[in-house]
C-alpha cells in the first residue's frame, strides 16, 4: 500500500521464529601487514638511490634498522645485533650508521645502557599515529636530507609545504633562505605556465577557471591539448620544450 511504512524482518528456518530487521554478514578484515608497517615519503626512496656515498653496506644497514622501527620512529637495538642479523662486521655497521646520521636520515637520541636510541627522520618515513607526525617533524636540525627534500618540494611546485618544516639549525629558517626558496618557487611556476601555454594554447593566457567549466568544455580542452601535444611531438618542438633548463 502506497505511503504505508513497511516492516522488514527475517525468520529462523528451523524454529520459524521471526526477527525484526535484516541480518548483515561482515567479512573479517585482513591485516596485510601483521608483522608491522611503516609509511614513507616517496622522495626518500629516490634520495637513497641517488646518494653516491651510499654503498651496498649502507643500504643493508638502513633496511635492517627499518625492520626494527618501533612506534614514533624510535629504534633501540645494539649495533652488534644488527651485525649478527645481516652477517656484517661490526665496524662496517657502525660506519653505515654514522653516515646515515650525518646525512640526516637517522637522528641520535639518548643512550640506553650501552646503546644509543635512534630515530628515523619523520620527513623520511613514519611509524605511528598520523596525528603526531606534524609535531614530530617540528624543530628538526638542518641536514642534507631535509634540505634536499625542501628543494624537491620547491622544484615540484609544492613550495607551500616548506613552511610546515620548522628547521631551527643551519640557516634554513632565516629570512634570506625563505626568499631563496620563494624565488625558486616563482621560477618554477613560470616554467609550468610556459609548458601549459604550449599545450593549451592562447586560451590559457586568459586564464582557465576549471571549476566553472562544464564537463563538455573540459573534455574539449583536453582533446585539443592532446592533439596539440601530438603535433608538437611530431614537429620536434615538444622535445625542445622539455630540454629547456628547468629552474
Amino acid at each position: 500500500m502506497v505511503g504505508r511504512k513497511r516492516r522488514i524482518g527475517a525468520f529462523d528456518l528451523d524454529t520459524g521464529e521471526v526477527f525484526e530487521g535484516v541480518p548483515v554478514f561482515f567479512h573479517k578484515k585482513r591485516n596485510p601487514y601483521p608483522e608491522g608497517w611503516v609509511m614513507n615519503s616517496q622522495f626518500a626512496f629516490g634520495y637513497v638511490a641517488r646518494e653516491p656515498e651510499f654503498k651496498l653496506e649502507t643500504h643493508r644497514v638502513l633496511w635492517a634498522v627499518l625492520e626494527h622501527l618501533s612506534w614514533s620512529n624510535w629504534v633501540v637495538i645494539p649495533l652488534k645485533e644488527i651485525a649478527e642479523e645481516i652477517g656484517m662486521k661490526l665496524p662496517n655497521v657502525s660506519k653505515a650508521i654514522n653516515l646515515l646520521e650525518r646525512k640526516g636520515i637517522l637522528i641520535r637520541g639518548k643512550k640506553v645502557g650501552r646503546s644509543y636510541q635512534w630515530r628515523l627522520n619523520p620527513e623520511f618515513g613514519w611509524k605511528g599515529d598520523t596525528d603526531d607526525l606534524v609535531s614530530a617533524g617540528e624543530n628538526l636540525d638542518c641536514s642534507e636530507y631535509t634540505e634536499a627534500k625542501l628543494h624537491h618540494l620547491v622544484d615540484n611546485g609544492l613550495g607551500e609545504y616548506t613552511g610546515q618544516l620548522r628547521i631551527i639549525n643551519g640557516g634554513l629558517n632565516s629570512e634570506e633562505y625563505k626568499q631563496k626558496l620563494n624565488k625558486r618557487a616563482r621560477e618554477y611556476r613560470v616554467w609550468v605556465k610556459r609548458m601549459r601555454r604550449a599545450i593549451y594554447g592562447e586560451e590559457y593566457d586568459e586564464g582557465i577557471d576549471w571549476e566553472k567549466l562544464s564537463t563538455e568544455e573540459v573534455i574539449r580542452l583536453h582533446d585539443e591539448a592532446a592533439e596539440r601535444e601530438k603535433q608538437l611531438r611530431a614537429s620536434g618542438e615538444w622535445q625542445q620544450l622539455m630540454n629547456e633548463q628547468r629552474p
